[in-house]
């Protein structure tokens, strides 16, 4: 069941990943923000890959039950509102002190990636005496 997951949490990103790309692209470029692009697809990357393991690993294999499940769908607002929020404001920040921003991002984005590797491996502990 954990490598199922595993492969429907790598399906899901490579498929989504394409639209995510060409939206954070056409945005930059509607906008006239082509110089902070680098940036705006790390972290497009970043998150990404952080809501789809955060979500494997709160729901599992049924996802959509998740839905329906409030301490799961509380958990999960909370896991993704938090570095949401903190990732909005700086990037208010970036016209202002463009250094400071790019820290406080690069730090949260640290943060992300340290916490998607803890749920990720903790996936197979948390789903794998689960059937299918």
């Amino acid at each position: 069941v954990p490598q199922l997951i595993k492969v429907r949490m790598m399906v899901f990103l490579l498929l989504t990943s394409g639209i995510s790309v060409f939206f954070v692209v056409a945005i930059a470029l509607l906008n006239g923000e082509t110089r902070l692009l680098w940036l705006a697809l790390i972290v497009m990357v970043v998150t990404s890959v952080y809501i789809v393991t955060m979500t494997a690993y709160l729901t599992g294999l049924k996802t959509n039950s998740f839905l329906f499940d409030t301490s799961v769908l509380a958990r999960f607002s909370v896991m993704s509102f938090l570095p949401d929020v903190c990732l909005t404001i700086l990037s208010f920040s970036l016209t202002g002190n463009w250094a400071v921003a790019v820290i406080g991002i690069a730090l949260v984005l640290g943060v992300l990636t340290i916490t998607t590797l803890i749920l990720y491996r903790g996936i197979p502990a948390k789903w794998g005496p689960t059937s299918f």
